[in-house]
């Protein structure tokens, strides 16, 4: 696994592909996954899940929610990212919004870009992020009331999942 952030090396990987462990270099856009951290990309990303029982494009429609125009790819399961330029401000992830079956990835949030090679160098043309899809940082914050260390010792071996993964949504 590797990571950077410099242009030249990013565009080598596009069309050379990412050295492997094993010394073997991956087919650019079959096993190439990029991730981007949202708050220092300046990106909000709306992600609509569709497929296997996933309905967010037509919960969108059902609800009369229209998705500004904008740089917009096919995810690996067969739903869409819509990529916005974010605003200034402190802005976090969240499910379900506006409807069952889109998520938000904001701040801190990650999505892994499926989408086709980019120029780098020229920055993409996207639209401004829907304000339904901007959520403060701190509304999202939950208290437990108790402390993180007292919460970790309460765990059974093998537990964490869905509560380690909200307690780490709410850490910058």
């Amino acid at each position: 696994t590797e990571a950077t952030t410099d242009p030249e090396t990013i565009a080598t990987w596009w069309t050379a592909g990412v050295p492997s462990p094993d010394g073997k270099r991956t087919t650019p856009g079959s096993q190439l996954w990029i991730g981007v951290h949202c708050g220092r990309a300046g990106i909000i990303a709306v992600d609509v899940d569709q497929g296997n029982g996933k309905r967010g494009a037509f919960n969108l429609a059902d609800r009369g929610v229209l998705l500004p125009k904008t740089f917009t790819y096919e995810t690996g399961r067969g739903g869409t990212h819509h990529l916005f330029k974010a605003p200034p401000g402190e802005w976090t992830i969240a499910q379900n919004i506006p409807v069952r079956d889109v998520d938000i990835r904001a701040g801190h949030g990650l999505f892994v870009y499926y989408g086709p090679a980019v120029d780098i160098t020229v920055g993409q043309e996207l639209a401004p992020a829907p304000s339904w899809s901007l959520i403060p940082r701190e509304r999202a914050a939950v208290s437990t009331g108790t402390s993180v260390e007292a919460w970790a010792a309460s765990l059974k071996p093998g537990e964490p999942g869905a509560k380690l993964q909200a307690l780490v949504r709410q850490v910058k």
